[in-house]
């Protein structure tokens, strides 16, 4: 089932694309350089689109853009309201060069205490430095695949379309709230308590160790570590909550 949806996601973007709906298209020349840009402050990144952002320990506003030539000045990159902004260009598709697509536009983004994360499209956010905050949110959605490592009173998750996450670390606390055929992979961050409301195909791996309260529906499903000693569960349709 889940690989049902997935299909139908990608078949829906691909349509999208070929009926001319993301702009117009610019194809990467070949010429790979590197820019160094500068931003202001921020607590939060968005990235959307096809683009491989990098966290990374450092002083916030110095990124460093790794891209085609002709493509650099459609990469957006901004902060509005303490949020740095990843995005192309408005009615514009980018399309790196053959001989660059595996590693796709790649952009490093350091950080020293950020509380929230976005990522959308197709885009990879991943977090090569441990992040710290009393209220942490990751919102992934799209096909976006996702990896960070947090330590927060406080961890959210919200996760749609056939978008992945995976999380390491620490929490008091985990809330999920999952839909569509999104895979969230938790074992590796300790809860003390964890809430999930997971519907569609959505799935979860979760680690709680004092209590677990979960609501699956649909064909989704949420596996369990750890001897949490307060477990509410209800399960509808073929979803499911078991112990791993």
């Amino acid at each position: 089932m889940k690989n049902t949806v997935l299909l139908g996601i990608i078949c829906l973007l691909t349509a999208c694309n070929l009926n001319g709906q993301w702009g117009k298209r610019i194809k990467g020349n070949g010429n790979q350089v590197t820019e160094e840009r500068q931003v202001g402050s921020y607590d939060a990144v968005s990235v959307s689109h096809i683009f491989t952002v990098y966290l990374v320990a450092g002083s916030e506003g110095q990124l460093r853009v790794e891209a085609e030539e002709n493509l650099m000045e459609h990469i957006i990159t901004e902060v509005s309201g303490n949020e740095l902004k990843i995005h192309v260009e408005r009615g514009i598709q980018l399309e790196p060069g053959r001989e660059f697509r595996k590693d796709g536009i790649r952009i490093w983004v350091p950080v020293e205490s950020i509380s929230e994360v976005s990522a959308s499209g197709a885009s990879d956010l991943i977090g090569e430095v441990a992040l710290t905050a009393d209220r942490f949110k990751a919102s992934i959605s799209g096909a976006a695949d996702c990896e960070l490592d947090v330590t927060a009173e406080t961890v959210l998750v919200d996760m749609s379309g056939a978008s992945e996450l995976r999380l390491s670390g620490a929490a008091e606390t985990l809330e999920i709230e999952g839909s569509g055929a999104s895979d969230l992979d938790a074992y590796g961050l300790t809860a003390r308590h964890v809430d999930a409301e997971l519907s569609g195909s959505s799935d979860a791996d979760v680690t709680a160790n004092e209590s677990l309260r979960a609501r699956v529906s649909g064909a989704g499903g949420l596996t369990y570590r750890g001897n949490p000693d307060k477990l509410e569960s209800k399960a509808s349709g073929a979803g499911s909550v078991r112990k791993g």
